[in-house]
């Protein structure tokens, strides 16, 4: 018995042991460690954040007066400049009032349109691609963009600027005009003519949709159909040295030499007209 009461004492000593050491230090029965901050108070998560410790709130910036004076002002001279025909002039005061408000898509319009007018076609297309990015649903700027890239000769832009149109405005006949001189020249014959025909009929007056018609029919070699047309065209606009030329070739075509003689006589006299230095103001 003695033997046993040492095995016993010697157990419960080590099973002692063991809860004297101390934690480890990763332990979670390990007391935190104390932060530099310790005895602070510490709002708990989600509490609200007392109103002296918050930013002071922002509102909208105020707009500039001098700036939008500025604005107005170029806007106004722009549209006056416009209407007078004076585009470089427009352009200048209307790049101020984009400098103002860079996405202002009346402004960006405008501006396109001077930059047109004054034959920078650049920066005219840039111009009316920014005005449409800031709003497009406004027909008006997809036809200018179309118009400018039919006379750029990039016609699927042209059709693509002219589809948008007819998506806001479907009854739009200028867009239509565009979208069938664009099938012609993108190699859609028949479809060109099948949408032509309706619009000459409807305004002769259109000289493009009359030319191109013409030229439609002259691919198709329905030759006296083109001449008609084309001896209409020129008797509109005498100077129309693609009409003329057009007409030569269907007038020679039909075996009409003195038809075809005239509208070649009358083609080079236009060139030498068109290359002969303009005399000076006041002579």
């Amino acid at each position: 018995m003695p033997r046993c009461a040492e095995l016993l004492a010697a157990v419960a000593l080590v099973c002692v042991i063991p809860a004297c050491a101390p934690a480890p230090e990763n332990s979670p029965s390990a007391p935190a460690a104390a932060s530099p901050a310790e005895g602070s108070a510490r709002p708990l998560p989600g509490a609200p954040v007392p109103a002296d410790a918050r930013p002071p709130a922002r509102g909208p910036a105020r707009p500039d007066p001098a700036l939008e004076t500025l604005f107005q002002t170029s806007m106004q001279n722009g549209a006056r400049l416009l209407r007078e025909r004076q585009f470089e002039a427009a352009s200048l005061e209307l790049s101020k009032a984009v400098g103002v408000h860079p996405k202002h898509a009346v402004a960006l319009r405008m501006l396109g349109t001077a930059y047109a007018q004054s034959n920078d076609m650049v920066r005219a297309r840039r111009a009316l691609e920014a005005s449409i990015n800031s709003d497009p649903m406004v027909p008006g700027t997809h036809y200018e963009l179309a118009q400018l890239a039919m006379a750029q000769g990039d016609f699927d832009l042209a059709r693509h600027e002219s589809d948008r149109v007819l998506l806001l405005d479907p009854d739009n006949p200028k867009a239509r005009e565009i979208v069938s001189i664009s099938l012609f020249h993108q190699g859609d014959v028949d479809g060109a003519i099948r949408a032509l025909e309706p619009i000459v009929r409807a305004d002769p007056a259109r000289i493009n949709a009359r030319l191109t018609l013409a030229l439609a029919y002259e691919k198709k070699q329905r030759h006296a159909e083109a001449r008609d047309l084309l001896r209409e065209l020129v008797r509109q606009v005498p100077n129309h040295g693609e009409a003329w030329a057009a007409l030569g070739r269907v007038s020679a075509a039909l075996g009409d030499t003195a038809g075809a003689a005239t509208a070649e006589a009358t083609v080079e006299r236009l060139r030498q007209a068109a290359a002969a230095p303009s005399a000076p103001p006041g002579s």
